[in-house]
């Protein structure tokens, strides 16, 4: 990035100017620099959902090691290519995905991810805190994952893989708006889960059942020591022939 230098008094100073923060200057001049505060720039992905063509606040961004401010985005982080997730707080209402890997190897660690969906939360079928398609891989470990409208954590698609281990999963609890699930491994997928928390996925209506964990048309899953509470049904295991659960 070039820089700009201006001529100044001996100040101390910061300011906001175009989205361009004012750093601290002197008699010398002053250096511009982005500002922090500055408006999310949505990117197109190429993803098409729902005939919206999806954005996102990164798109393919390598290693996150940053909090993301998605607001106005479709979507927080979006990997078509390999990458990293660690320590990185999601946020900012993006309401389809917090992080959304497509066909690419990406692990995540110790991230936060939260507010995904309408504002507020809605029935529509969308707004899903993580989510591996189309023959992602990798793991999820050690997170958290709340407020989301419509699922947690979802690994679905044929060639899909995923391990998800030590993670907290939060619904919003009893609500007759949506049919939540915490984590859903679904439509050819594969997948561990093991060692997760997950809770408050629970539906007041009567056409279909909330689940803690979901295992829908799937590949294969291997599930052990995970903890439920608050959850309409905390495993719901269903083959081909359908069921009665609603799946994001």
């Amino acid at each position: 990035m070039s820089c700009t230098r201006i001529a100044t008094s001996r100040v101390q100073l910061r300011a906001s100017l175009a989205g361009v923060a004012v750093l601290a200057g002197s008699a010398a001049g002053i250096l511009l620099a982005p500002s922090a505060d500055a408006a999310v720039a949505c990117q197109p992905t190429g993803y098409t959902q729902d005939g919206i063509d999806l954005t996102a606040a990164l798109v393919n961004p390598g290693a996150v090691t940053a909090d993301v401010d998605a607001a106005g985005c479709n979507i927080g982080v979006f990997f078509g290519s390999a990458g990293s997730v660690t320590g990185a707080h999601i946020n900012g209402a993006p309401n389809y995905y917090g992080i959304l890997v497509l066909g690419a190897s990406v692990n995540v660690s110790g991230a936060t991810v939260n507010g995904i969906g309408e504002a507020p939360h809605n029935g529509a079928q969308h707004g899903v805190g993580i989510a591996y398609r189309e023959g992602a891989t990798g793991t999820i470990s050690g997170s958290s994952v709340s407020d989301y409208q419509k699922n947690g954590i979802v690994a679905r698609d044929a060639g899909t893989s995923v391990s998800v281990s030590g993670n907290t999963v939060s619904g919003a609890g009893p609500v007759g708006y949506i049919a939540q699930n915490g984590i859903q491994i679904s439509y050819g997928a594969t997948g561990s889960v093991t060692g997760n928390s997950i809770s408050d996925n629970a539906y007041t209506g009567t056409s279909v059942t909330a689940c803690g964990l979901l295992m829908f048309q799937a590949d294969g899953v291997k599930q052990s020591k995970n903890s439920f509470s608050g959850d309409q049904k905390n495993l719901c295991s269903v083959g081909r022939g359908g069921g009665n659960v609603s799946v994001g």
